[in-house]
């Protein structure tokens, strides 16, 4: 699916530098303080060989991608991080209750040293396009006040802190020999000193006006409480439930930071001719003058904060045996997603089976402010859900251990918000409509998880113990999307648009494939017919025959992985000193079978994305297409994990 040329790679090089101290203070009998101060700097930055040079991804057939250049995220990136941590918490015993009373402060600084696609992200539709020079689209950014590549490597794109605060109290309450209560409530807040950079362009129009982009202070409150009731000597219940307010990446303050418009221009070219590679984008600025990206923050956005709730059962059973019953669930209060906002509301709807919403006009005369190249808005959602359900039974004796455990798991979000930039997770996130994204599944779902281990032992001698091991994985697999390859709702992403799975040929409108010459090479029909097999070929495409494609709804073939670990621990001598040698072999079942333990996985290169059908034009109110029949499948086959290997250990203790 994707073919990287040798420059493409890069060296992630990270040094961290973590201290803490811990100071343990008994005030009185009933009263005692833990007092928690940790400093830990980050350093990292990306290396490669040979010289910078452009960012290239040539389309082939369709599903396929060839990459070459350096790498637009490695060109120029570095990243420092200080971040100071106190935490003290106060604990009172009395009576059948432990009070606790506490409150966390952290405080990180970030320099920012990045410019993603440097010297340009060149995109061509084809080989053959680009041997003509004849990109489909180039962007990029640039530093208007100084662009050599030394001063920007060196210099940060963007500098800010940001405090995190949280406070709490607890009271655990032991009502009786059988029953235990927690209820507490913890205050989190964040807080951004200083101000982030805002181009006075935004002012310009009633539609961006507002925004001013300050981190929304407010406290959020999280009131949560759980619990364990022993039911009887062998049966145990135990759950709870809460608010929780977590973290999100501060890389995301970065781009708000600079791509302000106040010291970086954008390139956002779509040629109508060919255009030779420009190393230095700051010399295409004359095609786009003053053009800029802008990455905005909601007013009024907040930390993201889910309702998480649990609930489970222990039982011991007879002859060693344990049950355990678990379900978890959680419901996004305040999540996070993306949106593009800087196109007029001049939608249409195709005629025919696929009738989406797309966006009447293209180029300048959709945007609302035309200096901007996109205007990027993070903000938050009230969409999104995740549960578990789990039951697993184990049973230890003096000989064998073993456990047996299935999972169901589902997880539906509006954006699963796994890439690093604004634009990334708005133009890779699929969706019928890309700023009003549906709930569907998210990159991180599980569906079906089944762990199952067994240790066995036996001793020999006196002086000899072995033991036999054997645990097996098996995982649902991995989620993927459909889309077109090309924009097909005009929304200025070319790899977001789901498919619409035709139930006949009447459902989608195709166009001949023609050579240089004009020369038909693959017609209207024979597309269909191929296009036909291969939905029937698939089990997704197959049984969605006339509705749109659902965002990672489609998933690979299982993962199933059996390990096994051998050992023998031997006793030396009269000093109760002990050798130990172990060989694991991980991946059994593909050194029994080449064709059993097989690794499938979805690249995250177009997340989790595969592009099926090309989009050509819009003609007659209807998109028109071509399938160029992709070789392959949506999946790769990890080329290491697939592979059976083995190790040997040698422990020696005295």
């Amino acid at each position: 699916n994707f073919f990287n040329f040798t420059n493409q790679g890069f060296r992630h090089n990270t040094f961290v530098n973590s201290t803490q101290a811990e100071l343990r203070s008994n005030l009185s009998t009933n009263i005692s303080n833990k007092l928690t101060l940790g400093h830990t700097l980050v350093r990292d930055q990306r290396t490669y060989d040979g010289e910078v040079f452009p960012h290239l991804e040539i389309t082939y057939n369709t599903a396929n991608t060839i990459f070459a250049g350096t790498y637009r995220e490695a060109a120029i990136y570095g990243l420092n991080v200080n971040t100071s941590q106190i935490t003290d918490n106060l604990s009172i015993y009395k009576g059948k209750n432990i009070f606790t009373i506490g409150g966390t402060a952290e405080l990180s600084e970030i320099q920012y040293n990045f410019l993603t696609a440097y010297n340009g992200r060149w995109q061509y539709p084809s080989v053959e396009s680009f041997f003509q020079d004849w990109p489909s689209r180039v962007r990029g950014v640039f530093n208007i006040q100084n662009n050599d590549f030394e001063f920007n490597r060196n210099t940060p794109s963007a500098e800010y802190a940001v405090w995190l605060l949280g406070f709490y109290a607890q009271d655990e309450y032991r009502v009786n020999e059988k029953l235990n209560l927690q209820g507490g409530v913890r205050v989190d807040m964040q807080v951004h000193p200083g101000e982030f950079p805002l181009s006075a362009s935004l002012k310009e129009n009633q539609e961006f006006s507002g925004f001013d982009n300050s981190i929304n202070t407010k406290p959020q409150v999280n009131p949560r409480m759980s619990f364990d009731y022993r039911i009887s000597k062998n049966t145990l219940l135990r759950g709870g439930s809460g608010l929780f307010t977590s973290r999100m990446p501060f890389l995301w303050y970065a781009y708000v930071y600079y791509n302000s418009g106040t010291v970086y221009n954008n390139i956002d070219i779509r040629p109508s001719q060919p255009l030779p590679i420009e190393r230095d984008l700051s010399q295409l600025s004359t095609l786009q003058p003053g053009l800029t990206e802008i990455n905005l923050i909601d007013n009024n956005f907040s930390l993201p904060r889910d309702w998480k709730s649990n609930l489970a059962l222990d039982l011991r059973l007879p002859r060693n045996f344990e049950l355990n019953l678990e379900a978890t669930y959680a419901k996004v209060l305040t999540g996070l997603m993306f949106q593009s906002i800087n196109r007029k509301e001049l939608v249409g709807n195709f005629s025919g089976a696929d009738n989406r919403p797309y966006f009447l006009a293209t180029g300048q005369s959709i945007k609302i402010n035309e200096n901007f190249t996109n205007v990027f808005l993070l903000t938050n959602t009230n969409q999104g859900y995740r549960y578990n359900l789990t039951g697993g039974i184990n049973k230890k004796t003096k000989h064998y251990q073993g456990y047996v455990g299935y999972t169901y798991g589902v997880s539906k979000d509006i954006n699963s918000t796994v890439r690093s930039s604004h634009a990334a997770n708005f133009e890779w996130n699929q969706a019928i409509n890309g700023n009003n994204p549906e709930l569907a599944f998210s990159n991180f779902d599980l569906r079906h998880k089944i762990i199952s281990t067994h240790f066995i032992s036996r001793q020999i001698s006196r002086s000899q113990l072995i033991s036999l091991g054997v645990i097996y994985n098996g995982r649902a697999g991995s989620p993927y999307s459909f889309v077109y390859e090309g924009d097909v709702n005009r929304d200025g992403s070319a790899k977001n648009d789901l498919i619409f799975i035709p139930q006949n040929r009447n459902d989608i409108r195709l166009v001949d494939i023609r050579g240089a010459n004009n020369q038909i090479l693959v017609t209207q029909e024979a597309q269909w017919q191929q296009l036909d097999a291969y939905i029937e070929n698939n089990p997704y495409l197959r049984k969605n025959r006339g509705q749109y494609a659902e965002r990672n709804a489609a998933r690979t073939p299982w993962n199933h992985q059996i390990d096994i670990r051998a050992s023998s621990k031997n006793s030396l001598f009269k000093n109760d000193s002990q050798l130990e040698i172990t060989v694991d072999i991980f991946n059994f079942g593909n050194l029994i079978n080449r064709e059993w333990g097989k690794q499938h996985f979805v690249p995250n290169v177009q997340n989790s994305g595969f592009g099926l059908i090309d989009f050509v034009r819009v003609e007659d109110n209807q998109p028109v297409f071509q399938f160029k029949n992709p070789q392959g499948t949506p999946w790769l086959i990890d080329p290491i994990t697939s592979r059976w290997q083995m190790q040997i250990g040698l422990n020696y203790s005295f």
